[in-house]
């Protein structure tokens, strides 16, 4: 079983100590400790403080033990035997502090449980989870309130517009303190983009600060944490999802392709109307005669981008050609992907995509959104190492 350990530096913790609030806490857990990396700065810092630690690896949890004084669990954080551990603990913490491991993982009973208790149902019809929402909430279920919890999470979390509705829950019970960037490969074994996120569980109306990896400070009101604006949200896998994928909208509405008698396809589905022979003379006439107009081919994945039944929806062009409705976007993929899969991945996250489309009564998708959603296909994609395809970061 991997652990996806992504170690930290000690610099790191040193760095994370000096953004925490200035008062003495007197006890501190720590949820996937590995050596104690960001432990060292806070003993330091506050010598008199009591520790508690939770690690899943059994040579740590012995180091932890060896060289600091407190009580060190060898337990798994997504399991019931962490929460028979705390379950005289629960908000009684003053700090928190975590650095959990980045990756998907398989939402399971247990994980759906936590979810719905936490309030995050529409999260429990996902098929995969992040493993840092799931340490979140349980180190937010052991901080007092107006306890501080220090996060070290990935870009995903922290930016995309995938995890907006997440941010905006956690703004709903909490207030973020500061957030900044960490040096890109200051992980061994990942050059993921990293932040430190300090927040305290309690609402207030503070603005924050962001600090990027280049000493750039911005400042944020607490609204904006849930919807960046649009220069803080492309990942490396979005910058990727934009530059392997082509993705058009059509032009036409389905009024005029359904008076036009030519194979289209719609949110509706496929309407094969005309043969391949008619399609092509038809694409002399006046409907289709048009640099503009969005034809799908053969190996095209049609993605449904407006109406409330119609989100999470997409099908492949298996043969043929089909002009395509202005509710629908084509996406066009190289070749080294399976577009069957791509189609699989939407289904599979309907509900995801869903719940994280714009509008209110009629529901839609922007490009940047449905880019958004490509990014965690790439992201699953690189981590899982899924078939022949090689994912290169820039």
């Amino acid at each position: 079983m991997s652990l996806e350990q992504y170690y930290t530096e000690e610099k790191i913790g040193e760095r994370l100590a000096t953004m925490l609030p200035c008062s003495a806490p007197e006890n501190c857990i720590e949820l996937s400790a590995g050596k104690g990396a960001l432990l060292s700065p806070i003993i330091k810092k506050w010598p008199n403080i009591c520790i508690s630690t939770c690690e899943l690896d059994v040579a740590n949890n012995a180091y932890l033990k060896k060289h600091f004084p407190g009580e060190h669990h060898n337990v798994d954080v997504v399991s019931r035997s962490f929460e028979c551990i705390y379950k005289d603990d629960l908000a009684s913490y003053d700090l928190a502090i975590c650095n959990p491991p980045f990756s998907w993982r398989t939402n399971l009973d247990y994980e759906k449980k936590l979810l719905k208790d936490f309030g995050l149902s529409w999260m429990c019809g996902w098929s995969k989870i992040r493993t840092e929402v799931i340490f979140t909430i349980q180190n937010l279920k052991l901080i007092k309130s107006s306890g501080v919890l220090a996060l070290i999470l990935p870009d995903l979390i922290v930016f995309s517009d995938s995890f907006s509705k997440f941010r905006k829950y956690l703004c709903a019970g909490g207030s973020i303190v500061e957030i900044s960037e960490i040096e890109a490969g200051s992980f061994k074994r990942t050059e993921a983009r990293t932040f430190i996120v300090v927040m305290v569980k309690g609402v207030f109306e503070n603005y924050f600060s962001l600090t990027r990896s280049d000493g750039e400070v911005s400042h944020h009101s607490q609204d904006e944490f849930s919807r960046w604006p649009s220069k803080f949200i492309k990942s490396d896998f979005f910058s990727l999802a934009e530059s392997i994928f082509s993705l058009k909208r059509g032009v036409h509405s389905g009024k005029e392709l359904r008076e036009s008698d030519i194979p289209y396809y719609h949110t509706s589905g496929f309407s094969h109307n005309k043969n391949e022979e008619s399609f092509i003379f038809s694409l002399e006439g006046k409907l289709v005669n048009s640099s503009r107009t969005i034809i799908g081919s053969t190996g095209d994945v049609l993605i449904s981008r407006v109406g409330t039944r119609a989100i999470g929806k997409a099908e492949v062009v298996e043969k043929g050609r089909y002009v395509i409705s202005d509710c629908v976007f084509r996406l066009s993929v190289p070749d080294y992907i399976d577009p069957f899969e791509i189609k699989d991945f939407w289904h599979a996250s309907a509900t995801e995509i869903f719940s994280s489309a714009r509008g209110t009564c009629a529901k839609y998708l922007t490009k940047s959104d449905v880019l958004n959603h490509l990014a965690r296909y790439l992201e699953i994609k690189h981590e899982d190492n899924i078939g022949s395809m090689n994912i290169a970061l820039a």
